[in-house]
């Protein structure tokens, strides 16, 4: 036996109880002998690509800042690591502890990347898809104050994902000016002369509300038409009806921006069609004929939404809005409905930093909450 433990040599495996090793699933009583510790930094591959298309696609854009941090490293255009000190307490003593991690993105947008860039890369050919009645959610998702709504909505200088959108798809396709059909649960339904005229005359008092504003989005439209010349789209062929909606989720209940004084404050339900697709029942839709109109159909639906100061932002949403474009499209005797989910989620960080109390103590646990649903939904 002394031989045994004496020889390296020997390919008899032993058990060792100075160094416990995992069991064999062949053998629980027999072990492995302790291997050689890999560093995973090593296996990195910054050029490692994948051919299958990613059904989510996540992109981080990175804020100016006038300081410098140390806190993390970007590495090519998809990669981050943070490195973050932190103490652990334990047996009656501290532990310094150095920990990174690594996170892979679909792109990282520098901080001197202009909207258009984004719009291009993110935006663009998704809109291309909609005549074939494919869809797309687009959610902002960070704390307050780190550029959600700016990206969405933009400047008049630097206009958002939401004008350009718009300016796109009403630029290049054939609009038709009557609302012929309507998004329904069963896809669509066909209106009588008496309920087009009335679904115009919702949208004209709609109008009513934003039309201090107006000229704001007249002036990024003229900036727009310029960055989208030579973006064409070959659907002339097509008839389009652009139908958009404006919802909000607060404390975990969807609400109507859109609806009346009577029926703002009733909550929505979720339901799924025969196709499987995800809607909100009851939710207002309002028939577009413009870009114009549809930016004022959904300022209008701004005015009724749940905004609060809190600790890092004096006029902090407090509610995820979801603006809606559906597309009808009729081609052939047949229709064919896609639609585009632009998102902008309610800040997301901690109680000590916004010193939320009360109420507003409510609103961020539901907004959490909510969060963390709708991101375990994606993966």
């Amino acid at each position: 036996m002394s031989d045994i433990f004496s020889n390296p040599e020997c390919k008899r495996d032993v058990p060792s109880f100075i160094e416990p090793r995992p069991p064999l699933i062949t053998n629980p009583f027999m072990r492995r002998r302790p291997q050689k510790g890999t560093n995973l930094m090593d296996l990195f591959d910054e050029e490692s690509t994948c051919d299958e298309p990613e059904l989510v696609q996540v992109y981080l854009r990175l804020k100016p800042c006038t300081i410098p941090s140390n806190l993390y490293e970007v590495r090519g255009d998809r990669y981050l690591i943070t490195s973050l000190d932190t103490t652990t307490a334990g047996h009656g003593r501290k532990t310094q502890h150095h920990v990174s991690k690594m996170y892979t993105f679909s792109h990282i947008f520098p901080e001197n990347i202009s909207q258009k860039e984004i719009f291009d890369h993110v935006v663009k050919d998704n809109l291309k898809k909609l005549a074939e009645g494919r869809s797309f959610t687009l959610l902002t998702y960070g704390a307050s104050g780190s550029g959600k709504t700016y990206t969405l909505m933009g400047t008049v200088a630097s206009p958002g994902l939401v004008p350009r959108s718009l300016e796109y798809l009403f630029n290049n396709l054939e609009v038709q000016t009557h609302p012929v059909y309507k998004p329904a649960e069963r896809g669509f339904d066909s209106l009588s002369y008496s309920s087009q005229e009335y679904e115009l005359l919702f949208v004209k008092r709609l109008r009513k509300l934003s039309a201090s504003l107006r000229d704001k989005y007249r002036r990024m439209s003229c900036q727009l038409r310029t960055d989208l010349r030579g973006s064409v789209l070959d659907l002339s062929k097509s008839k389009h009806y652009i139908w958009v909606s404006f919802i909000e989720i607060y404390n975990e209940g969807i609400y109507d921006l859109l609806a009346g004084s009577d029926r703002r404050a009733a909550k929505l339900q979720i339901r799924e069609d025969s196709n499987g697709n995800v809607y909100v029942k009851g939710a207002t839709q309002a028939f577009v004929r413009s870009g114009e109109e549809a930016y004022d159909v959904m300022v209008a639906g701004k005015h009724n939404l749940q905004v609060a100061a809190t600790g890092v932002h004096a006029q902090s949403s407090r509610s995820h809005c979801i603006f809606t474009i559906t597309m009808l499209t009729e081609k052939d005797g047949s229709i064919v409905t896609s639609c585009v989910r632009l998102c902008d989620l309610a800040g997301s960080e901690r109680a000590r930093r916004t010193r939320n109390t009360g109420a507003r103590m409510q609103e961020s646990r539901a907004i959490n909450t909510s969060l963390h649903y709708l991101i375990g939904s994606q993966n």
